[in-house]
């Protein structure tokens, strides 16, 4: 009785964190100069193979990876607090890097150099789910021809894209 319930507490910590993260990864703060925080470009990486989170075992971090994520913390509050989208992207990237050691993800790798090659902000990922993101510049929409080639790019890897602004559900 007490393992299922010390089981069941970790899950529902577990559970918040990861909601935590997901008001983190979309945040509607907007930057200094008044602009929409963040225009995202998410993809459903494994749509027949969702992911069972009460079945996954818990991550088991190393102690390294805690204290990055230490350090993603301090730079999540300082690209708040300063509006920055590189800040921002650089905590996402480097969060989804971690996470890829325990969740991999299809694709990984193609659409971190999708997301560099350009010039997104960054790339997120559910921690406990298939989706990826990437953040771009708020001001480009969906016409946009860097836009154009990333969804060219996601096609390409047979993955249909989702756009989404700060505040809003899908553009």
């Amino acid at each position: 009785m007490e393992v299922s319930s010390s089981r069941a507490r970790r899950r529902h910590r577990s559970s918040q964190f990861v909601n935590r993260l997901s008001e983190i990864q979309r945040p509607t703060l907007p930057t200094p100069d008044g602009v929409s925080l963040s225009l995202t470009i998410s993809v459903n990486v494994a749509p027949n193979h969702p992911v069972d989170t009460l079945a996954h075992p818990p991550t088991r971090y190393t102690g390294d990876e805690i204290r990055e994520f230490g350090d993603l913390r301090k730079l999540l509050r300082r690209a708040l607090e300063n509006g920055s989208l590189d800040e921002l992207g650089e905590m996402a990237t480097r969060s989804a890097v971690i996470n890829q050691r325990y969740l991999p993800q299809p694709h990984f790798d193609s659409l971190l150099e999708l997301s560099q090659s350009t010039n997104a902000f960054g790339l997120q990922v559910a921690h406990s789910g298939r989706m990826v993101g990437m953040f771009l510049d708020p001001r480009l929409e969906k016409e946009d021809k860097s836009v154009e080639h990333i969804q060219r790019e996601l096609l390409r890897l047979n993955l249909f894209s989702e756009f989404f602004r700060s505040g809003q559900t899908s553009v």
